[in-house]
């Protein structure tokens, strides 16, 4: 039989919610101007972008393939990655894969970026970001 879990659990989330709340009160006591460097996240947007996932890909297989800045560590990654996966096939594997691959795939979001800036922000992202 299944337990219910607590609501004591959603505690847990309170730490989080506080830094976007106070996040949201300083960025309004400071009068930040919102960027204009990407567009609304829409369907359409993505659709009307599609041609620049080519680009933001070879940009960033470029970056993670440069042995000159990263030597073997994403080779590492993804052998341990693998290993991982293969020893532990439960929740696990998923919640690594979560962890390593959704900041990666954050960086995807420059579909969404300004029309001719694509190329200059994946320029300089792959190494900041990693």
């Amino acid at each position: 039989m299944a337990q219910k879990k607590s609501p004591v659990h959603l505690f847990a989330l309170l730490p989080g919610l506080f830094v976007i709340i106070a996040w949201h009160l300083y960025l309004s006591q400071m009068h930040v101007v919102s960027s204009s460097d990407f567009l609304p996240v829409s369907f359409a947007t993505f659709q009307a972008n599609i041609h620049r996932l080519g680009p933001i890909l070879s940009a960033f297989f470029s970056e993670v393939t440069d042995t000159k800045t990263w030597s073997l560590l994403w080779l590492l990654v993804a052998i341990g990655s693998g290993y991982f996966v293969q020893r532990y096939r439960d929740a696990r594997s998923l919640v690594f894969f979560i962890a390593v691959l959704g900041p990666i795939g954050i960086y995807a979001l420059f579909i969404f970026s300004v029309t001719g800036r694509t190329t200059s922000n994946t320029s300089v992202s792959p190494s900041a970001g990693f």
